[in-house]
C-alpha cells in the first residue's frame, strides 16, 4: 500500500521554511506537445504514466501497484496521480483528506476524514468524477494539468510556485503557453 501522499500546500510551506535552493539536475528542457488538446492530455497522460514506473524518479512499488484490478485505469498508481491533480485543484473533500491506503480489490483509497477521526472508503470513480467536476467548475484545461504533472520541476521551481495564491497557481491551467487567451 501507498501511503505517499501529502497535503501540497502542506509541502511547499515546509519548503518555503527550510530555505533550501539546490538543483542537482542543471537547466531543464521544456517538453513540448501537441497543439490538439485530446492529443496533449493522452502525451501527457503517458508521459505521467511512464515516469511514474521509472526507478530511478518515483519509489520503486510492488508489481500489483501499477496493475488494474477492477476495470481499466483503477490501479493504485492511477489513484495516486487523480489524489495528486485533486490536491493541486483542491478538490473537496479529497484534497484534505489524508489517503493512507488502497484495497486493490475494490479499488478504493483509503482516507481519514480528519473532522469525525474516520476511516472513509473512496471509490477511484468517484475520485475520478470528483475530480472533472472540479476541473470544469475552476475551468482549467484537464490537459494542462497532467502536462504540469509531466514536467519535471526543480525545489526551487516548485517553492516558487507554491508560494503563489491559489488563483494565481490556478491561472497557470486555464491558458498555457501557446493557447489562446
Amino acid at each position: 500500500m501507498s501511503t505517499a501522499n501529502f497535503n501540497l500546500d502542506d509541502l511547499a510551506n515546509d519548503a518555503l521554511k527550510a530555505d533550501v535552493e539546490v538543483d542537482v539536475r542543471g537547466p531543464q528542457t521544456p517538453r513540448t506537445y501537441p497543439d490538439e488538446p485530446a492529443v496533449r492530455l493522452a502525451a501527457a497522460q503517458k508521459s505521467v504514466r511512464a515516469h511514474r514506473v521509472d526507478p530511478s524518479v518515483w519509489a520503486t512499488y510492488d508489481e500489483g501497484y501499477y496493475q488494474s484490478h477492477c476495470g481499466d485505469l483503477t490501479s493504485e498508481s492511477e489513484f495516486d496521480i487523480l489524489h495528486s491533480i485533486a490536491a493541486l485543484i483542491r478538490c473537496q473533500p479529497h484534497y484534505s483528506m489524508p489517503m493512507f491506503g488502497f484495497d486493490r480489490k475494490t479499488a478504493e483509497g483509503v482516507a481519514l476524514d480528519v473532522k469525525s477521526n474516520t476511516k472513509l472508503r473512496v471509490p477511484i470513480a468517484q475520485l475520478r468524477s470528483d475530480v472533472a467536476a472540479r476541473i470544469a467548475e475552476l475551468g482549467v484545461k484537464n490537459y494542462l494539468l497532467w502536462e504540469y504533472l509531466a514536467e519535471e520541476h526543480t525545489a526551487v521551481e516548485d517553492r516558487g510556485f507554491y508560494a503563489l495564491a491559489f488563483e494565481d497557481r490556478i491561472k497557470k491551467f486555464k491558458t498555457g503557453a501557446g493557447d489562446a487567451a
